[in-house]
């Protein structure tokens, strides 16, 4: 009971939920499900030693997530959150699918924001204001599917006469 307690409270200080999947498969697949839900993926190298500029990955990465927190899952509690740690290998199939480099989690986390299976990513300093923007045009269009009334087409209306 005490636990149940702590996960809700922790959910609510938090305000947003947590995306979780078991492997790389797993993701494609509850990614892919046209569920209409918003997901960002945090793709970021937490191998710092094996990065360059070491220390300073770190920094990057837990700004940058601190970002997206502060700019887009404080004020969009509907979607769903996760971090992708790439050091691994265990995501390389989901970076193909996504199609952005490696290499470059070594300089700078990237965001991916998807909803139905489809969207994009951004990378770079500074990219969560960038994502909040995908965001918000995913909630948008989610909100003119919702709520789109029907449209029934106009009656024929019989032509003139030919002359």
């Amino acid at each position: 009971m005490k636990l149940l307690i702590v996960c809700v409270l922790l959910t609510l200080a938090l305000g947003y939920h947590r995306f979780n999947y078991k492997n790389a498969d797993d993701m494609l697949e509850y990614l892919g499900d046209e569920d209409h839900h918003i997901y960002i993926l945090f793709f970021y190298n937490g191998d710092v030693k094996q990065s360059e500029v070491g220390d300073l990955l770190k920094k990057r990465n837990d700004e940058e997530r601190m970002r997206v927190q502060n700019i887009i899952l404080e004020k969009y509690p509907q979607v769903a959150f996760t971090d992708v740690e790439v050091s691994t290998g265990a995501f390389d199939k989901v970076i193909d699918l996504f199609g952005f480099e490696e290499e470059s989690l070594g300089e700078f986390p990237t965001i991916a924001v998807l909803s139905d299976g489809n969207g994009q990513w951004v990378h770079g300093p500074n990219a969560a204001p960038f994502a909040e923007e995908m965001v918000i045009a995913l909630t948008q269009a989610k909100d003119k599917q919702v709520t789109a009334e029907p449209v029934e087409a106009a009656p024929e209306q019989p032509s003139a006469p030919a002359q």
